[in-house]
C-alpha cells in the first residue's frame, strides 16, 4: 500500500510538472506567434465544407481558404465580411492550420479577427448554415 501511495504522489508531482511545462510553452508560443488562439472549427463545420469541397470538385488535398469578402457572412463583433474558397495551397502570407482532417487557409488580414473564434454551423429556415461564435 505504501508503495502504491508513493507512486501516486510521484505521478501526481510528475503530471504537476509536464502540466507547467506545457502552460509554460504554450504561453511563449503565444508571445512568438503573437495571438491567443487561432480559429477552431468544428467537426461539423469541417464536414460541410469537406463536403462541399467534393460536391465542387475540388482536389482531395485541397484546402478552404477564408477571406474577406464584400458579399458575405459578417462577423459580427468586427463588421468584416468573411467568404470561403477552395484552394490547392494558401496564398503568400495566408496562415495555414489543418483541423479534423480540413486543410484551412485564412487571409492574413483575418488573422486577427477569427483569433479565438468557432467556425460551427447551425440549422435555420433556409438550411444549414455556417456561423463564428
Amino acid at each position: 500500500m505504501a508503495d502504491l501511495v508513493g507512486f501516486l504522489s510521484f505521478f501526481d508531482e510528475a503530471m504537476g510538472t509536464f502540466v507547467e511545462a506545457l502552460r509554460v510553452s504554450a504561453d511563449r508560443e503565444k508571445v512568438e506567434v503573437g495571438c491567443t488562439t487561432m480559429l477552431t472549427v468544428t467537426k461539423r463545420a469541417a464536414a460541410l465544407l469537406k463536403a462541399a469541397k467534393a460536391a465542387e470538385g475540388g482536389a482531395s488535398d485541397a484546402g478552404i481558404r477564408i477571406r474577406a469578402d464584400k458579399k458575405a457572412q459578417v462577423l459580427e463583433e468586427s463588421g468584416i465580411s468573411i467568404g470561403f474558397a477552395i484552394r490547392d495551397d494558401p496564398a503568400p502570407h495566408d496562415e495555414e492550420l489543418e483541423q479534423h482532417g480540413l486543410r484551412i487557409f485564412i487571409e492574413d488580414v483575418l488573422v486577427e479577427s477569427l483569433d479565438g473564434q468557432i467556425l460551427d454551423v447551425r440549422e435555420a429556415a433556409e438550411g444549414t448554415q455556417l456561423v463564428f461564435r
